[in-house]
């Protein structure tokens, strides 16, 4: 127990050093993460949960392990899960040229962009133009109205490439659709990433085991 207090600890300190280095403000960085403030205070003192110890690193540039004591088990299924695919690839490239080519014309700096599409911090925005993060649809949409070009300019597999200048107001109706869900994005990117190796067979009965066995330890037994 003594171990796993220091190391707790340990984890602990790394977290609050990269947050301050990163430029993050602790209210700033729980709105990132959609946690309390009094989370993330927990977390300056023990580490990050094992939960959202793979979003958190993305935004703080840095390994998971670094600033929580996940289970590799765990880690192991959640990076394979967010892996980014040639594709996804090939998206983040298009998108950073585009981003290069326009940003200037169009006023824009990373914070800016956050601002105009109504993210917390421009945490988000570099990390979807390094590819840290797998652009997402929401994430494409928005991209698309911010730097003037259509969905499938970033994405050529984009599915809804006539929403890049909606009439009316079916942008707004197509993220109130989203949040009506009241599912968050980080989960909803999971599930999604679970069904797609579900159908192209990736996905075994022993991935499966461990996913149940570690969602039931996380959440404190099945239901």
């Amino acid at each position: 127990m003594k171990k796993r207090s220091k190391e707790s600890q340990v984890k602990g300190e790394a977290f609050e050093r990269l947050a301050k280095a990163a430029g993050f403000k602790w209210a700033q960085l729980a709105r990132e993460l959609s946690v309390t403030p009094q989370t993330v205070q927990n977390w300056r003192e023990r580490g990050v949960a094992s939960t959202f110890a793979v979003r958190a690193a993305e935004l703080l540039n840095c390994d998971p392990t670094e600033i929580s004591a996940v289970a590799q088990s765990v880690l192991d299924i959640t990076d394979s899960s967010r892996r980014i695919t040639p594709s996804q690839k090939q998206a983040q490239q298009n998108l950073q040229a585009i981003w290069q080519a326009k940003k200037k014309a169009l006023g824009l700096t990373q914070e800016e962009a956050a601002f105009r599409m109504g993210w917390n911090s421009q945490g988000a925005v570099g990390a979807y133009l390094l590819g840290r993060i797998a652009l997402n649809t929401n994430a494409v949409l928005k991209f698309a109205e911010l730097l003037e070009v259509s969905p499938e300019q970033i994405d050529a597999e984009f599915p809804y490439g006539v929403m890049a200048h909606p009439p009316g107001n079916a942008m707004e109706e197509w993220e109130a659709a989203q949040e009506e869900a009241e599912i968050p994005r980080h989960i909803r990117d999971l599930v999604d990433a679970i069904l797609k190796r579900a159908r192209d067979g990736s996905l075994t009965k022993e991935h499966t085991a461990v996913l149940k066995s570690s969602l039931e330890l996380m959440t404190g037994g099945s239901k």
